[in-house]
């Protein structure tokens, strides 16, 4: 939850401010923001690049991780509230249900597309943040206690 907070923040902020996906090669971006002394304070040295993409990576690989996890470990409840403990079920209600949505959140943008303007495929990633209160909700977290305690 805190990753995908975090994450979300971050992508939203790199929507705003990080251009040098914009452009085909660091020496380009550096040359063009640098010439440009009105976006000199959102410059990016190559070491807070660096950085950035390792977060940005091992983001990525956590979010993978649960969209895989989601296939197989997380407990499904139908309208009649009883556990679900067919793998295939618990698969294809992931499948049609939440699965296309992680796997967009997955899709490495900025390394497919990259043109004048396209840092703003960040804030589609910063969508996480629905996922993050989808966690919080309240009323589905006690609604799994109270069938825990069923048990």
């Amino acid at each position: 939850m805190i990753v995908a907070i975090y994450s979300s923040c971050m992508y939203a902020y790199f929507a705003c401010f990080r251009k040098d996906v914009d452009y085909q090669t660091y020496e380009e971006y550096s040359a063009t923001v640098l010439a440009q002394d009105q976006h000199r304070m959102f410059y990016f040295t190559l070491e807070k690049l660096s950085l950035y993409n390792k977060l940005n990576i091992s983001f990525e690989a956590v979010f993978l991780c649960e969209t895989l996890l989601n296939f197989f470990l997380k407990p499904q409840t139908f309208e009649d509230e009883h556990t679900v403990h067919s793998l295939k079920k618990i698969a294809i209600k992931h499948f049609y249900g939440q699965f296309l949505f992680d796997a967009v959140l997955l899709l490495p943008f900025n390394i497919i597309l990259s043109f004048e303007g396209s840092h703003y495929f960040f804030a589609i990633k910063s969508l996480r943040l629905i996922h993050a209160f989808e966690i919080l909700d309240i009323k589905k977290f006690f609604g799994q206690i109270i069938i825990i305690k069923k048990k």
